[in-house]
């Protein structure tokens, strides 16, 4: 199987390398970026030394790279990916985009929030969450790679929604994020010593992925969702954990919530770390490895259920 990554130099791309490593059947041969191009892989991240050793290439010429690939994964900024889509459209080569132009169901949506036109609205494509969109993915021509923060947040509240024991519209995703989930282009705010001992929320009532989450839910719940979504930067180089608050339907009980849980994660994630007491999901528990940890616990009081989920990348 032979597969190329567009955008190679970024964190997602680097990872990406990385990780089709480990691939039994995958062979890297096209990695690209405008901006090193001619330039070593290797030079610009020494752990990838006697992995990949090739040179980076420039993607003007996408149309050979794609001829030669059976998969293209796309690592660019959101906006380019349709242009990559729109030149392969017709080729054989399946496109897996790490962005979000190929996430949205309804491309206006992708337009309100991204503010960009979307420009291959005709586009097969699917979801590419797969642990809930799974049959769909196998096959299909175009996938939209899921989103980091809307990964452990739907993947939280997709069991309770399918099963319909939360209202889907008291949906509050609290989520934390590590430094990496911003890229690697120099940003101020992103300096060490901005930081360091530091602690902020950002992009309060706009950021992105929340249309992201509320088109899963919807989905799942067969209910119309809207969420509130805060994001929060924390000091540490990679890892999210969401906590997502709902109400409980009326007469909805711990013993009701468990066995939906723990079947979903049985059946659709390969690795899930339970915390102790199903509560305390920790950064810890799931460096470095392909996996979820999650955990539960129920305010009798309120009638609210906050559930957690922590993935690290």
């Amino acid at each position: 199987m032979k597969v190329s990554v567009l955008g190679a130099t970024g964190y997602a791309g680097a990872e990406l390398l990385r990780i089709l490593y480990s691939h039994p059947e995958a062979e890297v041969v096209h990695i690209t970026s405008e901006s090193h191009t001619g330039e070593k892989i290797s030079d610009l991240y020494p752990h990838l030394r006697g992995l990949y050793d090739m040179q980076l290439e420039s993607m003007k010429d996408i149309v050979a790279i794609g001829e030669d690939s059976d998969f293209v994964f796309i690592g660019l900024p959101h906006g380019h990916a349709m242009e990559v889509g729109r030149a392969l459209a017709g080729k054989p080569v399946r496109i897996i985009d790490l962005g979000a132009d190929y996430r949205f169901t309804d491309t206006s949506v992708y337009e309100a929030w991204y503010h960009v036109p979307h420009t291959h609205m005709d586009a097969e494509r699917v979801y590419g969450l797969a642990e809930l969109y799974r049959e769909d993915i196998r096959d299909a021509k175009i996938i939209g790679n899921a989103g980091c923060f809307t990964t452990a947040s739907i993947l939280a509240l997709a069991p309770l929604a399918k099963q319909h024991l939360i209202d889907v519209n008291t949906i509050i995703v609290d989520a934390k994020s590590g430094v990496s989930g911003a890229g690697r282009s120099a940003k101020q705010p992103n300096h060490f010593p901005e930081l360091y001992d530091n602690f902020r929320a950002y992009n309060v009532a706009k950021h992105r992925h929340t249309p992201e989450i509320e088109q899963a839910i919807t989905d799942l719940s067969g209910e119309k969702t809207l969420i509130n979504f805060t994001p929060h930067l924390v000091p540490m180089s990679r890892g999210i954990l969401a906590t997502c608050y709902a109400t409980l339907r009326e007469g909805v009980t711990r013993n009701w919530l468990m066995q939906p849980m723990r079947s979903f994660m049985a059946r659709n994630i390969s690795s899930v770390c339970w915390g102790a007491a199903l509560t305390r999901p920790r950064r810890m528990s799931v460096a470095r490895i392909s996996a979820i940890s999650p955990g539960t616990s129920i305010r009798v009081r309120t009638g609210s259920l906050p559930f957690l989920s922590l993935i690290i990348w």
